[in-house]
């Protein structure tokens, strides 16, 4: 039922629905609808990707040229254990090791990243005389010029057509935040965030031994015989998100496929020519 609105949504952002530089982007900037919430995403994955960069990926670095990682002291707890592991010979130990440092980089990503997700979460909003004269000048650059006794009508008259448009393009925008931004894609298979994870764990992570493992664990799961649905409702909220994140690495922490290169060829080429491509096949 939702292919209509997955097509439009494609249809849009080929001509440009997040582009300033292109009318149909302007306006979007400017009449404020739930796609706010794709750009502020948007805009909030870049600066917390840039941020991952300059602190992980540079603490990585240093650990790879020999040098001792510095920062955070959630981060230096993982690498330490990173370094516990390389010396590690029992594979339970060893798996345990790397799942925990791995859930640590996470759990410091997570908090880093928690004003940003907060932020484009938070849809603006605007009247519509407001919208009309935003609107106006979106489509119109030239439109402030204009004299003022007919600004002020034709703002109102385009503010009336745009809160039409504003009310459709919400009702499709929360239909693609539903059913595309709060998922996951994973080789094979796509996991909806708001929903439950309900995959075994790996043998070798069904009970844990490691103290540090335990205690963390016992920070956001819940205590047997408590029902677990990692389900996250509200993904602004750290807790619930670390739910789901601790689920996500325990279920898949031995999973060869996450090794595979995330695009195809093709995917790459289509990136480095500006072109978004195709929507991909999953089964």
């Amino acid at each position: 039922m939702l292919h209509p609105f997955r097509t439009l949504g494609r249809w849009l952002l080929r001509r440009g629905l997040f582009q300033r530089d292109t009318r149909l982007g302007r306006l979007t900037a400017e009449i404020h609808t739930p796609f706010d919430a794709f750009e502020r995403a948007s805009d909030a994955v870049a600066r917390g990707n840039l941020r991952v960069f300059e602190e992980i990926g540079l603490q990585f670095a240093r650990r790879l040229q020999g040098e001792q990682p510095e920062g955070h002291a959630l981060l230096r707890k993982a690498f330490a254990h990173y370094d516990r592991l390389r010396l590690e010979r029992d594979p339970k130990t060893r798996t345990e090791l790397a799942f925990l440092a791995n859930l640590e980089i996470g759990l410091h990503e997570q908090t880093r990243l928690q004003p940003q997700i907060l932020e484009a979460l938070d849809a603006a909003y605007a009247t519509q005389e407001d919208l009309g004269r935003r609107a106006l000048e979106a489509l119109f650059p030239s439109a402030p010029r204009w004299w003022r006794v007919l600004e002020t009508p034709v703002a109102a008259l385009t503010g009336l057509s745009v809160r039409a448009i504003q009310r459709a393009s919400s009702r499709l925008a929360r239909e693609v935040i539903t059913d595309s931004l709060m998922v996951l894609a994973l080789p094979g298979r796509v996991l909806a965030l708001g929903r439950n994870l309900a995959d075994a764990y790996p043998k070798e992570l069904v009970d844990p031994s490691d103290p540090e493992l335990t205690e963390l664990l016992a920070r956001f799961e819940p205590v047997p015989p408590a029902p677990d649905d990692c389900g996250v409702r509200d993904w602004s909220d750290l807790h619930e998100r670390m739910h789901f994140i601790v689920h996500l690495f325990r279920v898949f922490h031995l999973s060869e496929k996450l090794a595979d290169p995330p695009f195809t060829p093709a995917e790459v080429e289509s990136f480095s020519r500006g072109v978004i491509p195709a929507a991909p096949r999953t089964s």
